[in-house]
């Protein structure tokens, strides 16, 4: 009987505002190695530097070839335009998207104390800990 080596599958975020951030900082508390991109790649460098050698930065088009899955915490707008412009590169991944709100709706958010709690303090969080059993 041979041993099968499982391997974990490679998981790119694209977008690191504060979603992105979360997201990234509970994958590495979690044990995981990430692949980190933004349209700033300078900011993907200084955020990897503080997470450490778990994390990795890439530009955008080399995250998504190399990663399994593919986390987008981006805007909607940029969501559709990601996947318009890297559709080969797309192909048989795992995508998921966490929207992040456009700057009209975030806004509108903020003005509503209670939405914006639930918003920061409840989902987002959950979500980011659902990430660590990847």
């Amino acid at each position: 009987m041979t041993k099968e080596t499982i391997t974990k599958p490679n998981i790119a975020i694209i977008g690191l505002g504060n979603i992105g951030q979360e997201l990234a900082t509970n994958l590495i508390r979690g044990g995981r190695s990430i692949l980190l991109s933004d349209r700033n790649l300078q900011k993907a460098h200084d955020f990897s530097e503080k997470l450490g050698s778990s994390a990795s930065p890439m530009e955008i088009a080399a995250a998504m070839k190399a990663a399994d899955i593919i986390i987008m915490a981006v805007c909607f707008e940029a969501i559709k335009a990601l996947m318009h412009q890297y559709a080969l590169a797309l192909q048989k991944k795992i995508i998921m998207t966490l929207p992040a709100p456009s700057h009209r709706m975030a806004k509108e958010i903020l003005r509503k104390p209670l939405m914006k709690r639930h918003l920061q303090v409840s989902y987002w969080r959950h979500c980011c800990r659902r990430m660590q059993n990847l």
